[in-house]
Order: C-alpha cells, then structure tokens, then sequence
C-alpha cells in the first residue's frame, strides 16, 4: 500500500529558465481517474524525478502509447499518473525527450 503513496516530480526544461516547471504528482493518481495531463510543447525535455530518492530517477517507468498521447505510469500504479497530450504529434518518431538520472549521477533516456 506504502508504494501508492510515493511522490514524483516531472522537471519540464524548455532551455529559458523562466519557463522551465516542475509538476508534482502521487503514484497512483490514475486509478482516481485524475491523472496529471500535461499537453506536449516541441521546445520540451521532461525529466522524471522520485522524491524520496535525491532527485533519482523512479525504478520503474512505464510508458504507453494512446493515441497521439504518451501514458506514463510510475512503478506498479494500476493507471497513468502522467498523460503528455499530443506527445506523438508534436515529436517526430525516434525523437526522444524523456530522461531520469541513475544512481551513479549520469543522464538517462527512456525510450516510449
């Protein structure tokens, strides 16, 4: 029960500080039929963020196709947490802007 309860942040970087934000979200807000829903910006690099981990990335990320939309959902949440709305229309395909950073301090991609 312990793991519906973890907190993420999703870093949106758009490369202007100024516009650049962090969602915050609860596992597990999918099955409440509320997940956050984002819509997709061509400028953006969404950064996935655990945190009770120091800024790490989730363990688990999984990722999901609807549609032109991209459903993310962290660790074993029965739903998305996180909808990117027009995802698959405003990147091109093998474009990829989804990232967490490991353990060891370094960069990594998730690929949809």
């Amino acid at each position: 029960m312990a793991a519906a309860n973890k907190q993420f942040n999703v870093l949106i970087h758009t490369g202007k500080a100024e516009n650049n934000k962090t969602i915050n979200l609860v596992q597990g807000g999918g099955v409440k039929g509320k997940p956050v829903t984002i819509k997709a910006s061509a400028d953006a690099r969404y950064q996935f963020q655990e945190v009770d981990k120091n800024g790490q990335a989730p363990d688990t990320v999984k990722l999901k196709r609807s549609g032109k939309n991209l459903q993310v959902t962290f660790g074993d949440a029965k739903g998305p947490d996180l909808i990117i709305e027009d995802y698959y229309e405003v990147f091109a395909e093998g474009h990829n802007n989804l990232y967490g950073v490991a353990q060891n301090g370094n960069m990594y991609e998730y690929v949809p």
